[in-house]
């Protein structure tokens, strides 16, 4: 769905951030030309509709940060008909998540 590009562990190589309807995937860049799955290692295997992604150094501590934009929650295998009530507020269809980097590659998810 959506690819963000940034070098979250600093070592100098921009980094990638696949978002999909399913598991999202981070991949860290080697130099080499070649990259290195890393999603189980960072944690952000966001299973939701992710839909788009930023890095930026959200906290200012020189180490950048994950965005990642959910849509409206919806399963292949339960997918209903997809309709807006008048009353409804777009706002509730979509979710913002920040996941934090660190040093360490460690993420923080967003508790709730």
């Amino acid at each position: 769905m959506g690819a963000a590009v940034g070098d979250v562990n600093n070592d100098g190589w921009s980094d990638l951030y696949l978002t999909n309807l399913g598991s999202n995937q981070m991949y860290l860049n080697k130099g080499d030309g070649s990259f290195v799955d890393a999603t189980g290692k960072t944690a952000t295997d966001d299973r939701r509709w992710s839909t788009s992604a930023s890095f930026f150094d959200y906290d200012r501590d020189g180490w950048l940060d994950l965005m990642v934009l959910n849509y409206a929650e919806f399963s292949v295998t339960n997918s209903p008909t997809c309709r807006i009530e008048r009353t409804r507020s777009w706002a509730k269809l979509f979710t913002l998540h920040v996941v934090m980097t660190s040093p360490l590659l460690s993420l923080r998810r967003p508790s709730n």
